[in-house]
């Protein structure tokens, strides 16, 4: 594969996969903040256990809120409109890099003397690369930290054996949808350690708020591939246009001189043929 088809084809693959994973994660995302978004209608989640004792079998359903009261869906939002951007920024990027493809391919001899020195609209596809690497860089930061600090705090105040009590102390701190759904689901199994945990709406919703806030780590290295990938793509596209400059320029200097050299020829014939 030759260097002009690679600085293309791998920058329009980064930015391909950056709207996928935005994509995948604004599927997983959206089920959770459904769920916040029924709060107010008091719904219930519902834990199907199975227990042995002394070899019988028995169901256990444990019924509580789908959200408590000391919830905070700052990070769901947070993640839903960062995936939303990535998607946007995507479908920019493709159209710039598709429809200006002629920056990287090779020009007719007709079209040797126009200069192309960068990408389109230069300004716009620097800001939309700014945009690329800061929206992953900052709400990652602020979703792990904000995870691992003030959210974890309120695990503790979990009541094992009173699920469906959610008035937890909010002074100290607030539940993501994440340490919720996986927090009861921890607790569920420390009430009920022998237990087998039948598939639930619980289990999923825990699995893809925790999925959505991992997909923030490729998310952020794809982001910076696809910076890199652009600049590489500008960077020998503006080389390409120079250097057809250059070659434009010598043969015209050529084409003068192989003129001047006629010229004279002729203006020498035409003396001699005067003598």
């Amino acid at each position: 594969m030759s260097p002009m088809r690679l600085e293309f084809i791998v920058p329009v693959a980064c930015i391909v996969m950056m709207g996928l994973l935005g994509v995948v994660q604004l599927g997983l995302n959206a089920d959770v903040l459904a769920w916040s978004d029924r709060n107010e209608d008091d719904r219930y989640l519902r834990v199907k256990v199975r227990t042995s004792r002394n070899g019988w079998y028995s169901s256990v359903v444990i019924a509580f809120r789908a959200i408590p009261d000391s919830y905070s869906g700052t990070s769901s939002g947070l993640i839903f409109w960062s995936s939303i951007g990535a998607i946007v920024d995507t479908v920019l990027l493709l159209v710039l890099t598709l429809r200006k493809r002629s920056f990287i391919v090779e020009r007719s001899d007709s079209d040797k003397n126009v200069s192309h020195r960068s990408l389109p609209i230069k300004p716009i596809v620097y800001t939309i690369l700014t945009v690329v690497f800061l929206r992953p860089l900052i709400v990652l930061l602020y979703i792990f930290i904000y995870h691992y600090t003030q959210a974890t705090r309120t695990l503790a105040y979990l009541d094992l054996y009173n699920l469906s009590n959610t008035h937890y102390p909010a002074s100290e701190g607030t539940f993501t949808p994440e340490t919720w759904f996986c927090g009861i689901r921890s607790h569920v199994a420390t009430v009920y350690p022998y237990g087998h945990h039948e598939r639930n709406e619980l289990s999923r919703l825990c699995n893809e708020a925790r999925t959505t806030r991992w997909i923030l780590l490729p998310m952020l290295v794809v982001s910076m591939l696809v910076v890199f990938g652009v600049l590489w793509m500008q960077r020998s596209a503006s080389a390409r246009a120079a250097r057809n400059d250059g070659e434009a320029v010598d043969v015209h200097r050529d084409r003068r001189t192989s003129d001047a050299d006629t010229m004279k020829e002729r203006s020498e014939d035409l003396e001699h043929g005067t003598e």
